[in-house]
């Protein structure tokens, strides 16, 4: 009856029955099933730097310590060519220490039964663990790999051992499931590291790794303690859609962290030196803390739901607030935000005239009422200004300033229409950004940053208000300032009280000027006064008043 064998089996298998290992020329046995003097005369034909095929060989201890010992260079190490694993069954202890591969290297769909190390091992090309089942201990330590290394789809029940290994190039654990503890501390990946999809049943540590390329934990599951602390990661460190059933510590250097859509079950620590990180869709049932160190800023908050997050020494100039489920549970300490535009302006609306003083808002309101926009358009004009008086200082052609002004011109355009931020959001957008600024005023530790976040929350109420209850908001605004402007309020009194001065003092003199002078008794001309004058007789009085008697 004939066997039925995988379809990925492409070589001339063994001619024992049950047995799929590759043949041993010029055998038509694999090297399992030779008896001892044809063993003997395939192990003499091995020498160090030879070439190894052992696809689908059942591998006992006595076959291959009969092997590595026909490759020991003399060392203490063996030394091989081209090495060929595939569908190999390790019954033993698999132990390839200081084992140097001079060639590629495949083990793929391999089974390790016991205890299989490579300690110290050197790869000069590349290797290829591929859907490889580990019943027990795997040990990568310090192990040296010049060419590309495949670890997709392997299974480790135990413990794996990483620490000190050096990739040259890119290295790939997709799919890979690791049910013991995983050490992958003071790694070396020179090129891009792929952990997209890989279960860590246990805890896990990447302290001091080192990413000079891209690293990606997408979908990965980390099912206890993590400690993803890498010494650096040049090309970001990419954790979208993430799972953690344990705590999450991340720190790192100059690099920037995607925690897009990642949920995580026990607290979140994340340390930032010089970096950026994007927390868009984040779902934190433990709570977390950010702290940032130098020009560390987050990019987005949108849609996080984490009932406590703190958040220090952070830019938040860009950061997007829209969606955040629980703004009274954010604390916010040192952070930076971005500030209104200063200045007047005239439009066309009412008021024609406008002033603002610069206040702290969030990145949502600049979208809102479109100033970030306003802002590129000035600041381009501004420098376009600046080179124009440079080349005319110079000596330039007008045509040729011109010219440059209508190009630098058309190219701001074209980038701003790239870049252009989305239209006013609907009034629930801005009933949203009232929301945000109540709840992050009290998560506040600074005192006039929540009152310029009191302060916003009633100018959005105000530009979205109408009829009447728009025009008595503007006139409280106009007046202190909604409350939180005292300095305004001060201003308003003095002028009303100068205003008040000045008119009592305007109408008091108006009434001086305007009073009939009364006559003094000393200027009444009596008869003895007016001797020899003639004095008629009054009408009204008779003649005593004429005589003085009266």
């Amino acid at each position: 009856m004939a066997r039925t064998l995988p379809l990925d089996i492409d070589w001339v298998t063994c001619a024992a029955p049950d047995c799929r290992g590759a043949v041993c020329a010029p055998y038509d046995r694999c090297m399992a099933h030779l008896d001892a003097a044809e063993l003997d005369s395939a192990v003499r034909a091995l020498s160090p730097g030879s070439g190894l095929d052992l696809r689908g060989v059942v591998i006992d201890a006595r076959l291959l310590g009969r092997v590595m010992a026909a490759l020991d260079d003399g060392r203490g190490r063996a030394r091989m060519g081209r090495a060929r694993f595939e569908r190999a069954e390790f019954a033993c202890d698999a132990r390839f220490c200081g084992a140097v591969f001079e060639g590629d290297a495949s083990f793929g769909r391999a089974r390790f039964d016991r205890l299989a190390t490579f300690y110290g091992a050197r790869f000069a090309g590349n290797v290829a663990f591929c859907e490889v089942r580990f019943a027990r201990e795997l040990s990568f330590h310090d192990v040296t790999v010049a060419g590309h290394a495949a670890f997709e789809r392997i299974v480790v029940a135990r413990d794996a051992l990483f620490g000190e290994s050096r990739f040259g190039r890119t290295v790939s654990f997709r799919g890979a499931r690791f049910d013991g503890f995983a050490a992958f501390d003071q790694a070396v990946f020179a090129a891009g590291a792929s952990f997209r999809g890989v279960r860590f049943e246990r805890a896990a540590s990447f302290r001091k790794a080192v990413f000079q390329g891209p690293a990606g934990f997408e979908a990965t599951r980390f099912g206890a303690r993590t400690y993803l602390s890498p010494a650096s990661a040049g090309c970001g460190l990419a954790l979208t859609g993430a799972r953690a059933a344990g705590s999450l510590d991340v720190q790192a250097h100059g690099c920037a962290i995607d925690l897009r859509a990642a949920q995580v079950t026990g607290p979140l620590t994340l340390r930032l030196t010089d970096g950026e990180a994007d927390l868009e869709g984040t779902v934190l049932r433990g709570g977390g803390t950010l702290t940032g160190r130098g020009s560390a800023r987050v990019l987005s908050l949108r849609g996080v739901e984490a009932e406590r997050l703190t958040l220090t020494g952070v830019d938040l100039s860009a950061c997007r607030f829209s969606g955040l489920r629980h703004p009274e549970g954010v604390s916010l300490s040192g952070c930076v935000f971005p500030t209104t535009p200063k200045g007047v302006r005239v439009g066309l609306r009412w008021p024609p005239l406008r002033w603002s003083s610069p206040r702290r808002v969030l990145a949502d309101e600049n979208d809102w009422r479109d100033w970030r926009e306003r802002q590129d358009r000035r600041r381009t004009r501004d420098r376009q200004d600046k080179r124009d008086k440079r080349d005319k200082r110079d000596g330039r052609g007008t045509r040729d300033r011109r010219g440059r002004r209508e190009r630098d011109l058309a190219r701001a355009e074209e980038a701003l229409s790239g870049v252009r931020p989305p239209a006013a959001p609907p009034p629930s957008a801005a009933e949203e950004l009232a929301f945000l600024y109540r709840g992050l005023s009290k998560a506040l530790d600074d005192a006039h940053t929540a009152d310029d976040f009191a302060f916003g929350a009633m100018e959005v109420r105000r530009l979205t208000s109408l009829g009447a209850g728009r025009w008595l908001l503007a006139a409280y605004w106009l007046v202190c300032g909604y409350g939180l402007r005292m300095r305004r309020a001060l201003g308003w009194s003095a002028l009303i009280a100068a205003v008040a001065a000045g008119f009592v003092m305007v109408t008091s003199a108006s009434h001086a000027v305007r009073a009939p002078a009364r006559p003094s008794p000393s200027s009444v001309r009596t008869p003895e006064v007016l001797q020899g004058t003639s004095v008629p007789a009054s009408p009204v009085l008779g003649d005593d008043y004429r005589d003085g008697s009266g």
